[in-house]
């Protein structure tokens, strides 16, 4: 009688320990599967030391979590969110997992493009009401891993008026993803001279121009850039968001002022080309992008930097595209200001290179 109750014992405990087992691993499996930064952060230290530009920014809508995999030979290439981006898009970028005697560490990959060394990069995928980024990570036979990111934008039709696209496939002997140009498509919108442009004749909302940036301050590169006001709208001391203008520019002290209001402007920016390396990225700042005068020419209007969706710290490379929004505090009274483009990054005193129109509508 002990035996049999010693052997059911043992078969229960064994059981138990059976059952935990397997408890154990499938929670593991599903820990690395749905959560494989695990409570070190490894991911997201990675991303941050491979992006130190916008380290701040990660994680901040969310832990860097892997969204796919794709097995190239002995490593598995992952598509990774970095939890953070810009007013409509979050980034991505791509990490190769190794597993080292059971603990996974994370290598975030790099780019070649023509004319530049390969480095990091991170691509926007997202979309608004006219326009989408997408970007994603796909096997591509004979053991090799492609990457392929689309941005397109629709006109006020709901036609195609712009389309790109860039691919590239990873390279086993380098390590790297390289960009193939045979597999990559550029369509542009109907774009404007600047140069048809005035202060007597703005820029028309919705209307695209091609004009002269130079990006960076302690070394310049001159660029061409396609720029586009998308929308205009005026804000009022009763308007909700009116407190919440002065509260996140609090920095900059601008207070409430008699007969005065908020101007905010909607601006699609893209980087088409220019002397830096392809992959290089730059980040917006309003103030030395655009400025904002009265529509007799007399008065400079304070350019605000901060807006929950606007142009500020989002960043561009060559052939991305970007919308936000800039501010501007105008007197109330002037209901056709005028918007101008400075030159570049380092120069906000010099004058506009590109008017456009402050105002909605299609009054000239």
């Amino acid at each position: 009688m002990k035996r049999w109750i010693g052997l059911v014992l043992f078969v229960g405990v064994l059981g138990f320990l059976l059952v935990g087992s397997l408890a154990l691993a499938k929670w593991t499996a599903k820990q690395i599967s749905t959560n494989p930064i695990g409570p070190s952060g490894r991911l997201e230290r990675a991303l941050k030391n491979a992006f130190p530009d916008i380290s701040d920014s990660i994680g901040e809508r969310g832990t860097p979590t892997i969204t796919k995999t794709v097995t190239v030979g002995k490593h598995s290439l992952a598509l990774v969110t970095l939890g953070t981006g810009g007013a409509y898009t979050d980034y991505y970028s791509v990490v190769r997992i190794v597993n080292t005697a059971g603990v996974l560490a994370f290598r975030v990959v790099s780019f070649e493009c023509a004319g530049g060394s390969p480095k990091p990069l991170y691509f926007p995928s997202g979309s608004s009401v006219r326009h989408e980024e997408r970007v994603e990570l796909v096997p591509v036979p004979n053991t090799s891993a492609g990457l392929r990111h689309v941005s397109l934008s629709l006109n006020e039709k709901g036609d195609i008026d712009e389309l790109h696209i860039q691919t590239f496939v990873w390279d086993n002997r380098k390590e790297v993803f390289v960009c193939i140009p045979e597999l990559s498509t550029q369509v542009g919108p109907q774009t404007h001279d600047a140069a048809a442009y005035s202060w007597e004749k703005p820029v028309p909302l919705n209307t695209e121009v091609t004009a002269s940036y130079t990006f960076g301050s302690i070394k310049t590169f001159p660029s061409t850039i396609q720029v586009k006001l998308l929308k205009i709208e005026r804000i009022k001391e009763n308007d909700p968001r009116y407190d919440m203008i002065l509260r996140v520019n609090s920095d900059l002290k601008i207070g409430k002022k008699t007969g005065y209001e908020f101007l905010l402007a909607k601006v699609g920016l893209r980087y088409l080309d220019g002397s830096a390396p392809d992959d290089q990225q730059f980040m917006l700042n309003p103030l030395y992008l655009f400025v904002a005068y009265s529509a007799d020419g007399k008065e400079r209007y304070a350019t605000l930097q901060n807006y929950p969706t606007g142009l500020m710290g989002l960043l561009v490379a060559k052939r991305y595209y970007v919308e936000g929004y800039i501010v501007f505090h105008v007197r109330s009274d002037d209901h056709k200001p005028r918007i101008g483009l400075l030159p570049d990054q380092t120069s906000p005193e010099l004058a506009p290179t590109v008017w456009f129109q402050g105002w909605a509508g299609s009054d000239p």
